[in-house]
């Protein structure tokens, strides 16, 4: 016992084991430090930082900063049936001297941590495990949440099912015994030699006195599959959402987002065409939430694009910036009150190694609005235009610096809509983002 508490303790702290608890078990661990520096000809402040200044309203001017994050990944072996692992957040991605940005949210937390038994029927994992992580990066923003998971794979066909909690009220509120959220989770998946189809269903029940959204229940169904037909690469993930909106239980969800990625190489350079869509919703009062898959926006970890879909620029990306901040509409824009545009995107890409330390990729795509109306006035659907030019640079095998320039030209959709609403030109973004990340 005094073996498993040391380890605990040692894990938790993200501090190598002792010699004792290093003898009686196996550690093994990974993790990520890393500094980004942006560079903005347009940018906005915001609470997290930087977002791209797309509105002209003379106010912005050029931004330009670093950011740190220092992330750890321990797991710790306790027998061979049992382990225990984790996310350690030392920082994250925090704003490089800004005093601002030093609140809880930003210092050392244990992020990730949960346990791990080998049973003779699967895997049951249980505690604080990472959200998500079906399917690709496309919705996946891979969070934190509580849950109990049971998982197995056996020639070829793997399952898995989830129990996560939500909320719980139950336990605090002396007036009802009915105020807590869970959502369930079933998915299987079947793999061959051309590769591995998922699919899954997540079903989510609200009680009728979980004050604020009171009941509600929804279900969301995925697919995902990622193939090679000979040189052809092929990814595809589609998701469906339907049953009540959590902020009101009388309004309807009815949502669809999918993606396709397909690529082939051509002697050492890998080209390809990305492509995703993500409906949109241009009338909020008429009792059909269309834009759920998108509310947040699209994965906070999905960044084809530099400017539309990067961590910071709040255009596509939920990620540190509210969803289409950038875009200014409204407030009610990011919280289900307004309009939500959603998204159609397509782009050519290209990643070619130059030898064993540099690698090089360019890509150029546009994006359009997937719902046009605002405020009864029903605009060009052309969200805009990005071309991004890359490189990455291994220094030495675990330390590796990137670089990337990206330009984006806002389209006729954001010139509109900003001008209707607000009166105000639209900028052109030209973006310098570099950063050094070391893995162990």
């Amino acid at each position: 016992m005094k073996k498993v508490l040391l380890t605990t303790a040692a894990l938790g702290l993200g501090l190598a084991l002792t010699a004792t608890v290093a003898s009686a078990a196996t550690f093994s661990a990974g993790g990520k430090a890393n500094i980004t520096g942006i560079y903005l000809n347009h940018g906005d402040a915001s609470s997290a930082g930087f977002k791209a200044g797309l509105v002209d309203d003379g106010t912005d001017e050029n931004v330009d900063g670093w950011h740190q994050s220092f992330y750890f990944y321990p797991k710790v072996m306790i027998n061979d049936q049992t382990s225990i692992q984790g996310e350690l957040r030392f920082i994250d991605r925090q704003v490089f001297g800004d005093s601002t940005s030093n609140d809880a949210s930003e210092m050392m937390k244990v992020y990730k941590l949960w346990a791990n038994w080998n049973a003779p029927f699967g895997t049951v994992s249980f505690g604080r495990m990472p959200c998500g992580t079906w399917g690709s990066k496309f919705l996946d923003s891979t969070g934190t949440c509580d849950r109990i998971k049971v998982s197995s794979a056996m020639n070829g066909v793997s399952w898995a099912l989830i129990y996560q909690k939500n909320e719980e009220n139950d336990t605090y509120s002396g007036w009802t015994d009915e105020g807590d959220a869970a959502s369930y989770y079933a998915g299987v998946g079947f793999g061959n030699d051309m590769g591995k189809t998922d699919i899954a269903v997540w079903h989510t029940i609200s009680d009728e006195n979980n004050y604020p959204n009171n009941d509600y229940s929804n279900t969301e169904f995925w697919f995902n599959g990622a193939y090679n037909f000979g040189a052809i690469g092929l990814g595809i993930e589609a998701k469906y959402a339907m049953g009540d909106d959590p902020s009101n239980s009388d309004v309807d969800v009815s949502s669809f987002a999918a993606m396709v990625n397909v690529n082939t190489n051509i002697d050492t350079m890998t080209v390809g065409f990305l492509g995703f869509y993500g409906q949109g919703d241009d009338d909020p009062t008429d009792g059909d939430n269309n834009g759920y898959t998108t509310r947040k926006g699209f994965g906070n970890d999905f960044n084809p694009f530099v400017i539309a879909t990067g961590d910071y620029f709040g255009i596509l990306n939920g990620d540190k910036n509210s969803y289409h901040s950038a875009i200014d509409f409204n407030a009610g824009a990011n919280n289900g009150d307004g309009m939500n545009p959603g998204a159609i995107a397509a782009a050519l890409y290209a990643v070619m190694p130059i030898n064993d330390q540099l690698t090089v990729n360019a890509a150029v795509g546009h994006i359009w609005a997937a719902a046009t109306d605002i405020a009864g006035q029903d605009f060009d659907n052309k969200l805009g235009f990005e071309v991004d030019l890359g490189m990455s640079y291994k220094l030495v095998d675990n330390l590796t610096y990137s670089l990337s320039i990206a330009y984006m030209k806002p389209g006729t959709f954001v010139e509109d809509a900003v001008d209707y609403l607000y009166g105000d030109d639209v900028n052109n973004i030209l973006a310098l983002v570099h950063s050094l990340t070391m893995t162990f």
